[in-house]
C-alpha cells in the first residue's frame, strides 16, 4: 500500500508600503522616530541597520516626521546594529539588537548635539519586547533555550508542553499520547503517537488536531489528516521556535494555534558542532506489566549522533566573497538509531497438536487458565464441560462431537488450505503458562529497529544591500516497521507472518527573495514544497503468498492478487451455523462454534478460521447500503461446521478499507 501527499503553498508576493506591512514569522520588521535632545524630529537622517554575524547591511533615511523603518529583516541566531546619522549630531549606535521571528520592534533614537565623529552607543538591548500595538499571544525559543533546555528525544516540539495554555488530550490518562522518545515522520506506528500534532494536546480548551507547524514559512503538517510531520524541527538546528496561540496576523492562515521554526544560518566565521545522545534500557527500570508477567525489562535503544557546520561560502583561487559578506551556509545532519520495544504481545494461539488435529482435553486444557475454569485471556471458556453438573470444569468438544470424532481427533477432516493457514500463526510462548499468564499461551515482546535521518541545509546570498535570498531544504528518510499491524495494532494481535516495512520520506523547500526598491516599498517573494511519502511493502512477501504457503484458494475476487487478505466480518448468523467472532490477527479469525444452529456434523470447538479479505460494505440489518449476495468459499464452511456441499448465496454484513 502506498500513500502520498503533497503540500504545496503558493507563490506569495507583498508589494506594500512598509508602514503596512505585517512580518512574517521568518522574517521581522523595524521601525521608529529620530529626534533632538528637544523632541524636534530629524528628517532625513541616515539609519543602517547591520547584521553583525554577517555585516550584511540594510539603509535607509528617514522621512518628513523622522519616521524610518526596515519590513522583512531576516531573522536568527545573530544580532543587529542600528545606526543614525545625522548633520550636526553625534552618531548613535544600538548594538546587540537580537529581534525574533514576525515581531515588530519599535526603537526610537534620540541624537545629541555633536560632531558626526563622536559616538552615542547604547548596549545591552531588550531581546524580547511584548508588543504593545497588536493583541498577539506567542512565546518564543531562541537558541540559547533550545540548547539549555532538556528534551526527551530531538524534536523541539516537545516544548509545546511547558508552553502558556496547552494541556494533555489523552482521556483520563496522565500523560499525552505523544511522549518524543521515538523520532519518526509517520505520526502513527506500533512504538505509539510519534507526532505532536496526533491529537495529543488541547489548546486554550480548542478541540484537539487544530495544531499547525511551519519552517521557514513553508507548511510541514500533513493537510490529509494533520497528523504527521513531514519535518521534525531539531532543536539542534534550529535558531528559533514560536508558539502563537491567538490573534496573530492573517499572514499565518492556518491554525488556530501555529508552531513555526526558523532554520541556523551561517556567517561570516566558521562554526560547527557535534554531538550525541543516548539513551539505553540498562538504565531504566522495569515495566510494572513485565514483571508480574515474569518479563524482562523493555529493551529500548536510543543513539542519536548528529553534526551542524555553518560559514562562509569560500572559492579558492578567486576574491569572490573575500570579505564574507556576500554567500553563507549552514548543514546539520543528525542519525536515529533506535530499538523499540513496543510492549507484551498476548493471545491465545493453536498449540502444535491443534494444528495437527488432536483437540483432546490435554490438548486443550494447554490454551486456558486452569485456575479460572479454563477461560482464555479473551474471555472465552474452553469448549464444554466434560462432566456436566460438576463444580470442576474439565474442557471437552461437546457430546455429539465427540461420539462421532473419539478422543477430540480432528486430522481426518482438517482441510489442508485452513490448515495451512493455521499455520501463520506463531506458536505458543516457550514456558508461558496460561495458567500463571492471565490465560494467554503466548507472551512475547515484540523488538525491532526504526532508524531515521535528518539533513537540512540553508544558503544565504546577500545579492546586494537592497536583495537578499534564502533556500532551505530538508531531507528525511526512515524505515518504519509494523511487525503486527500497519500503522496501529488491536487487542490479542500478534505479528503477522511478515513484517510491513513503510519506507517513509519527505521533502521541504523554502525559498525567500526579499528587495528594497525604496524606504517606502518592499517586495518579498515566497516560495514552499512539502513531499511527504508513505510506501509500504512485505519484508518477505513469499511469508503471504498463498501460493507458497499452500493456500489454494483465490478468495472471493479474482483479482489475481496473491497476498492473504482477510475478510472483517461483523457477525454472520445462518441456519446450518452461527459463528461469533472472538478476536483477530493480522488476516486471520479465532470463531467459537457454538451448538446452536448447527447440523449433527458439525465440529464444535474453538478453532482458528482464515477469512478472504473483502472490499464490499453492506448490512444484513439496520440501516447501510446493501449489495447482492456473496458466496462463500465451501472450504471456509467445511471449517466452521463441515457443510456437506456449497452452502446457498447469503448477504453478509461486512467492514471495508482501502486496498
Amino acid at each position: 500500500m502506498k500513500r502520498w501527499i503533497y503540500v504545496f503553498v503558493a507563490l506569495t508576493f507583498l508589494t506594500v508600503p512598509v508602514a503596512r506591512l505585517s512580518a512574517q514569522s521568518i522574517f521581522a520588521t523595524l521601525t521608529g522616530v529620530v529626534s533632538d535632545p528637544t523632541g524636534a524630529v530629524v528628517p532625513n537622517a541616515s539609519v543602517k541597520l547591520i547584521n553583525e554575524n554577517t555585516a550584511s547591511t540594510r539603509d535607509t533615511v528617514t522621512d518628513g516626521a523622522g519616521y524610518y523603518s526596515f519590513a522583512s529583516i531576516a531573522i536568527g541566531d545573530f544580532t543587529y546594529k542600528l545606526v543614525v546619522e545625522a548633520q550636526g549630531f553625534q552618531t548613535y549606535e544600538a548594538t546587540g539588537l537580537q529581534i525574533l521571528g514576525g515581531e515588530k520592534r519599535n526603537i526610537n533614537a534620540e541624537l545629541k548635539v555633536g560632531s558626526a565623529t563622536q559616538t552615542v552607543e547604547v548596549t545591552g538591548a531588550a531581546t524580547s519586547v511584548t508588543p504593545v500595538d497588536s493583541g498577539e499571544k506567542s512565546e518564543t525559543l531562541t537558541s540559547t533555550e533550545l540548547s539549555n533546555y532538556i528534551e526527551v528525544g530531538s524534536n523541539a516540539a516537545e516544548y509545546i508542553k511547558i508552553m502558556p495554555g496547552f494541556s494533555l488530550q489523552n482521556g483520563t490518562s496522565n500523560h499525552a499520547n505523544y511522549t518524543g522518545e521515538v523520532i519518526g515522520i509517520n505520526a502513527n506506528g506500533d512504538a505509539g503517537s510519534q507526532s505532536p500534532l496526533n491529537n495529543a494536546y488541547s489548546y486554550n480548551g480548542l478541540p484537539s488536531n487544530s495544531l499547525d507547524i511551519t519552517a521557514d514559512g513553508a507548511h510541514v503538517s500533513d493537510p490529509g489528516c494533520n497528523c504527521d510531520t513531514p519535518v521534525n524541527p531539531n532543536a539542534d538546528m534550529l535558531s528559533e521556535f514560536k508558539v502563537l496561540t491567538s490573534n496573530f496576523s492573517a499572514e499565518n492562515q492556518k491554525g488556530p494555534i501555529v508552531v513555526s521554526s526558523v532554520t541556523k544560518a551561517g556567517g561570516s566565521q566558521f562554526h560547527g558542532s557535534g554531538f550525541f545522545s543516548a539513551r539505553n534500557f540498562a538504565l531504566n527500570a522495569n515495566d510494572a506489566l513485565n514483571n508480574a508477567e515474569g518479563a524482562p525489562k523493555p529493551g529500548n535503544k536510543y543513539y542519536y549522533p548528529g553534526a551542524t557546520l555553518g560559514g562562509p561560502v569560500i572559492i579558492p583561487g578567486t576574491g569572490f566573497n573575500k570579505n564574507r559578506d556576500k554567500l553563507f551556509f549552514f548543514t546539520g545532519f543528525e542519525y536515529f538509531y533506535q530499538v523499540l520495544d513496543t510492549g507484551l504481545l498476548r493471545a491465545t494461539v493453536p498449540t502444535s497438536a491443534m494444528l495437527g488435529g488432536d483437540f483432546s482435553t490435554d490438548s486443550l486444557e494447554k490454551i486456558g487458565n486452569a485456575n479460572n475454569n479454563y477461560y482464555t485471556g479473551s474471555g472465552v471458556q474452553v469448549g464444554v464441560n466434560c462432566n456436566p453438573g460438576s463444580s470442576t470444569y474439565t474442557p471437552c468438544l461437546n457430546p455429539a462431537t465427540l461420539a462421532k470424532y473419539p478422543n477430540g481427533n480432528l486430522a481426518s477432516i482438517l482441510d489442508p488450505n485452513m490448515a495451512a493457514l493455521m499455520k501463520l500463526y506463531p506458536p505458543p510462548t516457550a514456558n508461558a503458562n496460561p495458567n500463571d499468564n492471565g490465560g494467554y499461551n503466548y507472551v512475547q515482546s515484540e523488538v525491532f529497529n526504526q532508524n531515521n535521518l535528518q539533513w537540512a541545509a540553508r544558503v544565504d546570498y546577500n545579492i546586494s544591500d537592497s536583495t537578499k535570498l534564502f533556500v532551505r531544504y530538508n531531507l528525511q528518510r526512515e524505515t518504519q516497521q509494523f511487525p503486527v499491524g500497519l500503522w496501529w495494532r488491536n487487542g490479542s494481535q500478534v505479528p503477522y507472518p511478515t513484517p510491513i516495512l513503510g519506507k517513509n520520506k519527505s521533502d521541504s523547500v523554502s525559498a525567500s527573495l526579499t528587495h528594497v526598491f525604496s524606504p517606502t516599498m518592499t517586495n518579498e517573494f515566497v516560495f514552499a514544497y512539502t513531499y511527504v511519502g508513505f510506501p509500504n511493502v512485505f519484508s518477505d512477501p513469499s511469508k503471504v503468498d498463498r501460493t507458497k504457503v499452500g493456500y489454494g484458494l483465490q478468495g472471493l475476487f479474482k483479482n489475481g492478487v496473491t497476498q492473504i487478505h482477510p475478510l472483517e466480518v461483523s457477525g454472520v448468523n445462518r441456519p446450518w451455523c452461527s459463528i461469533r467472532e472472538v478476536s483477530r490477527t493480522a488476516g486471520l479469525r479465532r470463531v467459537f462454534m457454538p451448538t446452536s444452529g448447527c447440523p449433527a456434523s458439525a465440529i464444535l470447538s474453538p478453532r482458528w478460521c482464515p477469512l478472504t479479505r473483502s472490499k464490499q460494505v453492506s448490512s444484513g440489518s439496520g440501516s447501510g447500503t446493501h449489495s447482492p449476495p456473496i458466496t462463500i468459499p465451501t472450504a471456509i464452511c467445511h471449517l466452521v461446521c463441515r457443510a456437506t456441499s456449497s452452502p446457498p448465496e447469503m448477504p453478509m454484513r461486512t467492514k471495508s478499507w482501502a486496498s
